[in-house]
Formats: C-alpha cells, sequence, structure tokens
C-alpha cells in the first residue's frame, strides 16, 4: 500500500513538474532583416541605406523576466568621394569608400505571458562599431603626406584616447 501511494505521489509530481517547466519557454531565438538610413549633411556626400540583420537570443530567469542579446550586422556599402579644393582639403580627395556596421547589445527583458499575447519592455546597453572611417582614412588621406589634417589612423586614435594617454 505505502508503495502504491509512493508511485501516485512521485507520477504527480513528475506531471505537476513537466506542466510547470511548460509555463514559459527556458530561451527563446529570433532572426529578422534590419534597415539603417545614413543620411550625412556634409556638401560632397550623399545619404546610404545599408540592409543588414541579425539575431536574438533570450534566456528566461522565470516567466516574466529574461536576459537578452541582440546582434545585427550590416553589409558593406561603397561611396565615391570627389571632394574639390577647399579650405579643409587644400588638395581636394578622390576615392572610394567602403563601410561596414555592427551593433551589440544586451540587458533585461520584461514580459507579460497572457494568452496569443505577449507585451514586453527591454533595457538594453551595447554599442555599434563600423570601420567606414578607417577605410576612409586609408582610401582618402594615406596617398597624401598629411592628409585630411590627421597623422594617426583612426583606430590608433581610439586606443590612446580610450587608455588615457594624450
Amino acid at each position: 500500500m505505502k508503495f502504491t501511494k509512493a508511485v501516485g505521489f512521485a507520477a504527480i509530481l513528475v506531471v505537476g513538474l513537466a506542466a510547470w517547466s511548460q509555463e514559459f519557454p527556458r530561451a527563446e531565438l529570433g532572426l529578422d532583416y534590419s534597415y539603417v538610413r545614413y543620411a550625412p549633411s556634409a556638401s560632397y556626400t550623399k545619404g546610404h541605406s545599408l540592409n543588414g540583420g541579425g539575431g536574438s537570443a533570450t534566456i528566461n530567469i522565470n516567466s516574466y523576466l529574461g536576459i537578452r542579446l541582440d546582434l545585427q550586422g550590416f553589409g558593406s556599402n561603397h561611396t565615391a568621394f570627389n571632394i574639390a579644393p577647399n579650405a579643409t582639403f587644400p588638395g581636394g580627395l578622390h576615392g572610394d569608400v567602403q563601410g561596414n556596421l555592427f551593433t551589440y547589445l544586451f540587458g533585461p527583458q520584461i514580459k507579460v505571458r497572457a494568452h496569443g499575447f505577449q507585451p514586453f519592455g527591454e533595457l538594453l546597453f551595447g554599442g555599434a562599431h563600423s570601420n567606414v572611417y578607417q577605410d576612409a582614412f586609408t582610401t582618402l588621406c594615406q596617398p597624401v603626406a598629411g592628409g585630411c589634417g590627421v597623422s594617426r589612423r583612426p583606430a590608433q586614435m581610439l586606443s590612446r584616447w580610450n587608455s588615457g594617454v594624450g
């Protein structure tokens, strides 16, 4: 009799735990398409459209709180520059520049799980990385000694600024 009750209790416990674990997914994955429009105001450049995409992953701590990671990447974009000589660029500049954009964000996500409707809010922190300034410097400024009035590559200037050396 005790064995039968123990088996019955174990079966109820296993079914209850299985039902409890189905209340919310432990992880959620997503893929998406993104579009970025960049429209600088300088007279020698024009707007750019970047198409890309990425994905996200959310690890749910409980039914309403999760930690989210969102990664996006945007493809290459070529732009031809033809800057006539002026006060900023006395020799003018000519060249083709390419750039990519990558973003990475992470943070908490709060979600209300209702039947078929799941509103959520998130507070994501992170950054973006683009190689367009590095490529512009190499393509437009390097062929001319002292071109663009800058002596160091953008990545070198950034690392010196971050380290506090200046």
